[in-house]
């Protein structure tokens, strides 16, 4: 004998599962977002960080300038791919501003 738990379920309770599995899933694109922008983040910080202060000058810079300016990079760069890739969605630019305000 074979129990169906889910055809005596409601039909409310089988549409809240589909909700959650699309929670589930922007949640982690979420996640998947903000990694990106972490590693755009690194990626400029170590490029600024291994410039002489001459080169830095040259650009403008000064070597305080060097995380304000990797932030916005990654932003930037994360905001262009969401961007990109769902046109007329809702996007999450500027969740790496959450980062940003415990440095």
């Amino acid at each position: 004998m074979t129990i169906n738990l889910l055809a005596d379920a409601e039909p409310h309770i089988l549409a809240g599962a589909c909700n959650v599995g699309e929670s589930t899933m922007n949640i982690l694109k979420q996640i998947g977002q903000i990694w990106n922008q972490y590693r755009e983040f690194r990626t400029t910080f170590n490029e600024l960080s291994h410039m002489s202060d001459a080169e830095l000058r040259d650009m403008g810079l000064y070597r305080g300038d060097i995380v304000r300016v990797a932030y916005g990079e990654a932003e930037n760069h994360a905001g262009q791919a969401i961007n990109a890739h769902r046109q007329g969605r809702q996007t999450t630019h500027g969740s790496f501003g959450v980062l940003r305000e415990s440095h």
